[in-house]
């Protein structure tokens, strides 16, 4: 996810944004695609990370949140590259940091959340195939072998790169049980933090 903002705003890095949500004070805050969203879920960790409260404005979707931002109706979003990215060109959006762990290919000159000083504003959305409990071993391997040899062909590297999506293929079933996890633990604990409740 990136890190947006309305292209007009007068900050140019995730420092400057703060002064200027701090100085907005109560009025400050944010949009998402929608309760327990991942844009809900990051915003929360940001408004955690800098010691204040922003509003939050969910919307339907991202299809109504990134044109409310790109209008000036909310001070920020944090987004997939894919939702903003028809609002860069015309400077309507800009962003300001992306919430990776490194810095995106396609985006060398957007600083991550970590090197902004906000290790804590990370979320990563991942996908994975999972079997039935006492799913024999070697079927399991072989299994996450030839789907792990798919995804890193070239041509979808290519194509998942396109939409804004990078492959990060586990090293092993094992790895990517305990990745599930301890997500299970970290993520359960921002959903609270949030108050993100199911309706």
């Amino acid at each position: 996810s990136v890190l947006a903002i309305p292209g007009n705003l007068p900050v140019q890095n995730v420092g400057e944004l703060i002064a200027y949500l701090k100085k907005k004070g109560d009025l400050a805050n944010y949009a998402s695609q929608g309760i327990g969203s991942g844009g809900h879920l990051l915003g929360s960790m940001f408004a955690a990370s800098i010691g204040m409260q922003l509003t939050h404005v969910p919307y339907k979707g991202g299809g109504q949140a990134v044109p409310e931002v790109a209008a000036g109706r909310n001070d920020l979003i944090f987004s997939s590259l894919a939702s903003v990215r028809n609002f860069l060109n015309g400077g309507q959006i800009r962003l300001i940091a992306a919430t990776s762990k490194a810095r995106m290919p396609e985006l060398p000159n957007v600083a991550t959340m970590t090197e902004a000083g906000h290790p804590s504003v990370f979320l990563d959305v991942w996908f994975g195939l999972v079997g039935p409990a006492g799913m024999p071993p070697a079927v399991t391997r072989t299994i996450h072998d030839a789907v792990g040899r798919a995804l890193n062909a070239p041509e979808v590297v290519q194509k998942m790169a396109g939409l804004g999506l990078y492959v990060g293929t586990s090293k092993s079933p094992e790895e990517f049980g305990e990745m599930i996890r301890s997500e299970v633990v970290r993520v359960g604990a921002i959903i609270k933090q949030a108050g993100a409740v199911a309706n």
